[in-house]
Formats: structure tokens, C-alpha cells, sequence
């Protein structure tokens, strides 16, 4: 098992008794910076179980890549959540999924993006196959000089 710099107890506060789903110790803050990258202002009100939960349901190895650089390559997916399969003619929102997720899972785009958002896949419209995006949704042109690929 990999151990990330949110797993070194000398480095960081670990008293709220955060554990990854493989039972790996996570610091405190780095929770809260995770819940922060994944739901956003919706999570700063959360508990500290809601937390743990967050948690406990990712490995280290899978919060290390739901954290990789904004510069860092994105895929962009499409979803509404009144979607549940068919033809889709409206225009849905679109989510930056971190590519070094995506990789993690062996490029299953719908599960990075149901593991990301925390939304079931069966919203997923669509996702762009052959472009890749920073965190913020800026197309990088040409990923030879984009930042180094992650996985």
C-alpha cells in the first residue's frame, strides 16, 4: 500500500481519527480540503461523520488523484441529473474529473466520475473522449507541454 503525505502522522494533525477505505490514518485537514475540491461550499458546513464517511469511502491512492493539480489534465463530462439513459437533447452540466482518477480506474470515465462527484453515473450524458481540460475547464492544446501526466 502507497503511503501519500496525508497518511504521515508527522506531518499533520490526525485527531479527528480519519481512515481511508483500506484503514490508512488521513489527516484532518486534508479531509477538509478534499470534501472542498469534490462538493465544494455545499460541504463547509459538514460534520465531522459526514467527513469520515467521505473518507472512508476512498482510498488514499483515489483522494490523491481526486487532488492532482488543477494544471493537471481533466476530463470533461456532461450530466443532468434528470438524465437516466436515452437520447439527450438538452445541454447538461459539465464537471473537470482528474484524468489521474479516470487512469486509477483503469479509464472507466463513468465510475471516476461517480467516485468525483459523489452523483450516480446513470446521469452521465456524455464525456469528451479525445480532449483534455485543466481542473477549471481551459482546454490544454497540447498535452506534450502540458503538466506532467499523472497516474
Amino acid at each position: 500500500m502507497n503511503s501519500y503525505h496525508f497518511n504521515n502522522r508527522a506531518a499533520g494533525i490526525f485527531a479527528e481519527g480519519f481512515r481511508d477505505r483500506d484503514g490508512a490514518p488521513v489527516r484532518d485537514t486534508f479531509v477538509s480540503q478534499l470534501h472542498a475540491r469534490m462538493v465544494g461550499a455545499a460541504g463547509r458546513n459538514w460534520s465531522k461523520s459526514q467527513n469520515a464517511e467521505l473518507a472512508a469511502s476512498l482510498t488514499s491512492a483515489e483522494m490523491n488523484a481526486i487532488m492532482s493539480d488543477v494544471d493537471h489534465p481533466h476530463v470533461c463530462v456532461e450530466y443532468d441529473m434528470n438524465f437516466y439513459g436515452g437520447s439527450y437533447s438538452s445541454v447538461g452540466q459539465h464537471v473537470y474529473v482528474p484524468e489521474a482518477l479516470v487512469d486509477l480506474l483503469d479509464g472507466d470515465v463513468a465510475a471516476a466520475f461517480a467516485k468525483f462527484t459523489r452523483i450516480d453515473q446513470v446521469h452521465m450524458v456524455s464525456y469528451f473522449g479525445d480532449q483534455r481540460f485543466n481542473g477549471d475547464g481551459e482546454p490544454i492544446e497540447d498535452l506534450e507541454h502540458a503538466a506532467e501526466h499523472c497516474a
